[in-house]
């Protein structure tokens, strides 16, 4: 997955639920070796409507077992204007 520029907009089947990746989060710590460390998580939205955050280390482990598979990538880097993200209404 490491060729991947962003995970955000694939639609995947975890388990036995189809869920969507709305959203790529990144942090960072400071650490004694080395000295900034960063994380990456996913928050995948379900048909469900249930949601989740899952860091890349066990979204990675899952899909190497096949608990997870991804059933396609977006065409493009981002998600079309009109998809609900949970985010505050646009105004404009």
């Amino acid at each position: 997955m490491s060729q991947i520029k962003s995970m955000v907009g694939c639609l995947i089947i975890d388990g036995e639920k189809l869920g969507l990746i709305t959203n790529e989060i990144k942090s960072g710590t400071w650490t004694e070796e080395p000295l900034f460390n960063w994380t990456t998580s996913y928050e995948i939205r379900y048909v469900d409507g249930q949601h989740c955050i899952m860091t890349s280390g066990s979204f990675e482990r899952l899909l190497e077992k096949g608990k997870i598979t991804i059933l396609s990538f977006p065409p493009t880097e981002v998600l079309p204007p009109s998809y609900p993200t949970g985010g505050p209404p646009d105004d404009s």
